[in-house]
């Protein structure tokens, strides 16, 4: 009997994971912003990361395919020309190093696809808007960084321990990455300054003792010192004699420190907004129960990616092949990386299965899965519900869950329309458009992937009830003053008083002002206004 979770349905016998369910413990909540900054161009970049990680640990027998996987990313051509650059999504968090009460706080992207921690600082030659006033001390002896993508790359020196954190209960004396050099890495001004990797510390990059560069920096010259080499220079940063040294992730850090009880953490992602739990699963954020399956290792010898065994992928009641989809171990859940991406096969079988079932075949032309047209948002009513089936294992006998994508989870809205969501690659992965509405849970201390129905507004207008705070509440009231009457505003102000309780004097407060504005004269205010 299936036990159905909103888009979310447990198949078969209770599964074994499920039964295992991590222990609850003390668990931190904040709030994420949505961003739509970076091109689909960067997008499949993170997925050239991805493919490189992967190589640079691969078996034998998967690295002529790896590398030809490579090459055929670096050598299509750049999509986002075709239609207007529609700008993909990332959730932003902001990160402190500062324990001070007007501590400025720094947005970064919230990665579960990647594992080092990584800001701009002062130094930085050519972050632009995204160089920050930070001025840390670095390690000694030098330590520098360099992470590529399929179209940028950053490169950095290792920062000393000292305080990072998410809040002043969620902090930790940690070393991290200071970006120097970028590029293609920042987009969208200074939206996002950094990058916060929350994946296993398999797939961390390391730090490299020998900063000088035997190439070209990328302002020209050669042979200017391993200072110039290190703040200027891309690519051959780290050629030569070098020892290396482990990133610790971030997450790492905060467990071993027991600033949680365990390495885990939760994205419960809405419209606009998000709430991010670590240490585990914020109850109030789910919609039901959550369930639960293993992470998969990666080439079945180490865990590194977020991975989740795949058995199924199904369009309306059309299920398509999935050969090849687990290739490296599974399906990669990504926070950081927006569209969905599965084999050639795969996707040519969805689109083929999307065509059949949408009314107007004009809408679902070639032009549309190219990226040169988009869909209307009346037109999402004749797309079918694509739904993925994940398992426990690759046993014929695991437990399953299926995961149901309807339109707006597997289409990219942009400026008003939707833009084809499936991308192709010999790497899976689970991008963040499927994510919404849902709450899915990363949990390094048990190796567990865990999949819920996220506690979200219905109201198109509203913010997720569980993202949105009290002084927003009350801004919201006096933003509208202008346009109420007085009844309508004492309604209002009511209202949000009810849900906010512990603010209470600061709502009489706003309330009082308001009211003595709208009203016709002081009587009528005093008469208008409650009781303390």
């Amino acid at each position: 009997m299936n036990k159905c979770l909103g888009a979310i349905a447990l198949l078969g016998a209770t599964a074994q994971a499920a039964e295992s369910a991590p222990a609850a413990g003390k668990v931190h909540k904040l709030s994420a912003k949505r961003s739509s900054a970076r091109s689909v161009k960067n997008d499949r970049a993170r997925v050239s990361k991805h493919l490189k990680n992967l190589l640079s640990r691969a078996p034998e027998q998967h690295k002529s395919k790896l590398e030809s996987e490579i090459q055929r990313l670096a050598t299509d051509p750049d999509i986002s020309s075709w239609y207007g650059s529609p700008l993909t999504l990332d959730w932003i968090v902001d990160l402190y190093f500062s324990s001070d009460d007007d501590a400025t706080a720094y947005p970064v992207i919230l990665d579960s696809g990647s594992s080092n921690l990584a800001i701009a600082i002062e130094s930085c030659s050519n972050c632009e808007e995204a160089a920050t006033d930070l001025d840390p001390t670095e390690a000694s002896p030098e330590m520098c960084i360099e992470v590529t993508y399929g179209s940028g790359a950053w490169s950095g020196v290792e920062i000393e321990s000292s305080y990072v954190g998410l809040s002043s209960a969620l902090s930790v004396d940690t070393t991290y990455a200071g970006i120097t050099y970028q590029k293609e890495f920042f987009e969208g001004g200074s939206s996002y300054v950094g990058i916060l990797g929350m994946a296993y510390e398999g797939i961390a990059n390391s730090y490299y003792s020998d900063c000088s560069s035997s190439s070209s920096s990328s302002s020209g010259g050669q042979g200017e010192g391993s200072t110039r080499g290190r703040r200027e220079g891309g690519r051959g940063l780290l050629q030569g004699s070098s020892s290396s040294e482990a990133a610790v992730p971030f997450l790492y850090s905060l467990y071993s420190d027991s600033v949680v009880d365990s390495a885990a953490f939760a994205v419960a992602m809405c419209e606009d907004d998000a709430t991010v739990t670590i240490g585990g699963v914020d109850s109030s954020t789910v919609d039901g129960d959550m369930t639960y399956l293993s992470v998969q290792q990666t080439f079945g010898e180490y865990y590194g990616y977020y991975l989740v065994y795949t058995t199924g992928v199904s369009v309306g009641d059309t299920a398509v092949t999935v050969a090849d989809v687990n290739e490296y171990g599974g399906l990669v859940v990504d926070t950081g990386t927006t569209l969905h991406y599965l084999p050639t096969a795969t996707v040519k079988a969805i689109e083929t299965a999307v065509t059949s079932h949408v009314d107007d075949s004009s809408i679902t032309s070639t032009s549309f899965y190219s990226w040169e047209s988009c869909a209307s948002a009346s037109d999402l009513s004749s797309f079918p519900t694509v739904t993925y089936t994940f398992a426990d294992s690759d046993d014929d006998d695991a437990s399953t869950i299926t995961v149901a994508l309807e339109p707006a989870h597997y289409l990219l809205e942009y400026d008003d329309c939707y833009y084809w969501g499936f991308e192709e690659s010999t790497l899976g992965i689970f991008g963040n458009i499927g994510m919404r509405d849902k709450v899915i849970s990363f949990d390094v201390t048990n190796n567990l992937l865990g999949f819920g129905t996220g506690v979200c507004s219905n109201d198109d207008d509203a913010t997720s009830a569980f993202a949105k705070s009290p002084k927003q509440m009350l801004a919201d009231v006096a933003a509208q003053v202008s346009e109420r009457s007085t009844g309508e505003l004492l309604v209002g102000v009511a209202s949000a008083v009810a849900v906010v309780g512990t603010v209470l004097g600061s709502a009489f407060v706003v309330l009082n002002k308001l009211v003595r504005k709208v009203a016709t004269s002081e009587e009528e205010a005093e008469s208008l206004l409650p009781p303390l």
